[in-house]
């Protein structure tokens, strides 16, 4: 059945009342109707896209966990990477996992491991924390606060 448009009007309903009709269509719509310009053309482009991107020879797929490297750290502007990477080895040379510093220490473990990555710089509170949880020489200790202290106050 054609598609026919229909005007709005006014209709009697079985109770008596009058009702008016908006102007709507009357009949299937073609499939190019329903999916509408913008519809095509993002099936076209989605068709091109296929053709265009799809690997031609399939590569083989290494296993994961030999692919599995640990990505760059990017710095935060501001934060020293010797604060973070210093750190990372403080805590790995104590032994102490993510979990048991930041339940020893009561900086959370999303904070620690920021900390670690150079995206956040701890203040002087946390790094207090951390030093004690890792039992840090006072020499180790400076040296982390001085780092802290010249990247907080950094221009």
């Amino acid at each position: 059945m054609p598609r026919v448009r229909v005007r709005s009007h006014v209709r009697r309903l079985s109770d008596g009342s009058v009702t008016r009709v908006r102007e709507h269509f009357r009949g299937t719509p073609s499939p190019a109707a329903m999916v509408g310009a913008g519809g095509a053309a993002l099936v076209v482009l989605i068709i091109v896209g296929l053709i265009f991107l799809w690997p031609n020879s399939p590569d083989p797929q290494p296993a994961l966990s030999a692919q599995r490297t640990a990505a760059p750290p990017t710095y935060r502007a501001g934060v020293d990477p010797r604060l973070a990477t210093s750190l990372r080895e403080v805590r790995r040379s104590a032994g102490v996992s993510l979990e048991d510093a930041a339940a020893r220490s009561g900086v959370p473990r999303s904070r620690i491991t920021r900390f670690e990555s150079g995206s956040a710089l701890p203040d002087a509170r946390e790094l207090d924390a951390l030093c004690r949880t890792y039992d840090l020489t006072p020499e180790v200790r400076n040296e982390l606060m001085d780092l802290q202290w010249n990247a907080a106050n950094r221009g």
